[in-house]
């Protein structure tokens, strides 16, 4: 079927290091507030136009 899966609600370390141990073809997006709290957009714009270290 090709889906693409996403994780939604992840909170915790742990959480994200099981779904990190997936087959990549099992789940390859997460998101949730261990990745980021919600904030103004303002927040956001600021870090999409800063030079990054690490990939998104």
């Amino acid at each position: 079927m090709k889906l693409k899966i996403v994780a939604e609600g992840v909170e915790l370390a742990e959480q994200a290091a099981y779904l990190a141990s997936l087959d990549e073809e099992a789940c390859i997006l997460c998101q949730g507030f261990h990745f980021a709290r919600p904030r103004p957009v303002e927040g956001w714009l600021a870090d999409l136009t800063a030079p990054s270290a690490k990939p998104c």
